[in-house]
Parts: structure tokens; sequence; C-alpha cells
């Protein structure tokens, strides 16, 4: 099976693709709800090793292998992109857009949801992140997760790419020399309590142009189906019609205006983290995300 999977209704051409990055244990199909949202667009999946139709292909050792896999795979094809990750995915689609700028073609804009900015220095020891640490802390993101994975089939079937999942994330460590990317967005859930404001305003000293944090309604999980605030947030930065004119606010999209093409703003309680160098801004807290 294709590492890359097309999720657009019909085979129209268009000169665009929103490439999507899931989360830990995740698989392109959460996305399907998207194509609807993106008539112009061809919606691209990327599904990662040891997991669906790749059941058979081994787990990676690395968000940088899972990265190379598919800026490989990305490099040939003539649209123009854009890359979204969400939480896990959040790096992987940094990574991927990393590789690609390397060989002077990165995603004119990179969306990241539900993980702040990655760190860098030693990676810490992952013993600690046991199946049952994992399976405790996908409960805690997901009551419902506690019946799933009672089903020994759906444990032995699943669980071990989610927990290598999980260790890639918190080994992930960005080089200080990887090349400043051309446009960076932040969407999050205003409920999530994976991220940080320091966090994920730490983004903007990744990018030559950082079109701001953006909040959506939900918790960290506020894209899955049937939810498309963040897809219309996502639409409307490509469409260049939402744009951050201060990229230090965090901006608020409420269900009122939710299918509008603006934003309340509200103030930030970062104040001025792209101006404080980027280790400084990213002395907030370690925790690593899915």
């Amino acid at each position: 099976m294709s590492l890359l999977q097309n999720l657009s209704r019909g085979d129209a051409a268009t000169t665009r693709a929103v490439v999507v990055f899931p989360h830990a244990g995740g698989c392109p199909r959460f996305y399907r709800h998207w194509a609807d949202e993106f008539p112009e667009h061809r919606i691209i999946g990327v599904m990662y090793a040891g997991r669906e139709q790749r059941l058979q292909v081994p787990l990676p050792d690395s968000v940088a292998e899972i990265a190379r896999e598919a800026a490989h795979a990305l490099a040939p094809r003539a649209e123009e992109l854009t890359f979204f990750g969400h939480s896990f995915g959040a790096l992987v689609a940094y990574q991927t857009a990393v590789e690609l700028a390397h060989s002077g073609r990165p995603p004119g804009l990179l969306v990241i949801s539900g993980h702040d900015a990655p760190l860098t220095g030693p990676p810490p020891d992952v013993g600690y992140l046991t199946e049952n640490y994992v399976l405790r802390d996908l409960i805690r993101l997901d009551p419902r997760n506690r019946e799933v994975f009672s089903d020994p089939w759906l444990r032995e079937i699943y669980l071990p790419a989610i927990c290598n999942d999980y260790r890639l994330a918190n080994r992930y460590r960005r080089c200080t020399g990887n090349p400043l990317l051309p446009r960076i967005a932040v969407v999050n859930g205003s409920e999530d309590g994976e991220v940080t404001e320091r966090g994920s305003m730490a983004w903007c000293e990744l990018t030559h142009r950082f079109s701001g944090v953006t909040r959506v309604p939900g918790g960290h999980f506020h894209l899955a189906a049937p939810n498309v605030a963040c897809a219309h947030v996502v639409r409307d930065m490509i469409d260049g019609s939402r744009e951050c004119t201060d990229p230090q606010r965090v901006h608020a999209v409420t269900p009122a205006n939710s299918g509008d093409r603006c934003t309340t703003t509200v103030p930030s309680t970062v104040d001025g983290a792209c101006n404080q160098g980027h280790e400084g801004a990213m002395r907030c807290e370690s925790r690593q995300r899915i």
C-alpha cells in the first residue's frame, strides 16, 4: 500500500494539495470529512508504517525516518503543497517540510495543531513509555479508549504502533541548523490541555513568516469528524482571506463566527515570545504530546 493516500472525492485536476499527517496511532481516514471542505484542493494523507494497509511494514526508528520517506514520495509532485500536522503528526510534518526545504522545495504553508514547537538538545530516555503507561494516557485523552483497548485483538493490532509513535515523539529533537520554513501557522483547540501558549508561539522561530495562533472550539481532538472549524481556518489561510495582522496575539474562532472569514482577537499571555530568541521561547513545559 502506498505511503500517500488520496482522500479527495473523484480525480478532478488541481494544482494545489493539502497533505495531512495524522496523530500517534492515527491514519489518513481521520481526515475523510475534509474532502468536502477543500473542493479546489487534493487532500493527501500520509500513512505511517505499521498500521492498516501498511501493517506488515516495520515500524520506523525515528521521526526523521518517516519524514525522509514522506519527502521522497512528495518531492516529484507538481501541486502547490500545504502541510497540516496534528499532535505527533505536527512533528512529522515539520521534519518532512525541513527535508524538502533542503532540496529547495518546501511547502508554502505548514499548519501545526496540538503540539508545542520541538525542543533541541539530547533526546531523553523513553524507557518509561511502556504499554501500560501509554494505555493510561490514551484513556486520559479519551475515556472511551478503556473499552476499545479492553479487546485483546485491538490491543495486539493497534497498540504497538501507538507506543512506537509515543517513543518517537518524545525522542524527537530539532536540529538547530534546520532551514527556516516559508510560513507556519498554528491552530489549536480552545480547550486543548496538551499545548502551552508559549510553546505554540515558539513555532514563530522556525519560519520566515509566522501567521500566529488560532483557537477553534474543542479539545485536543478538535478536528475529529464532524467538526470542520479547523478545516475552514486552514482553507482560509491558503486562500489568503485569513491572515494574522498581529502574530503575537492569539486569534479565537467561536461557534458564532466559525463559518465566517474573520476572527476575534484576544490578548495572549505570551508577550514577545518571538523576540526572546528561540531557546528562551522554548523554556516551557517539555512534556511531549501525541
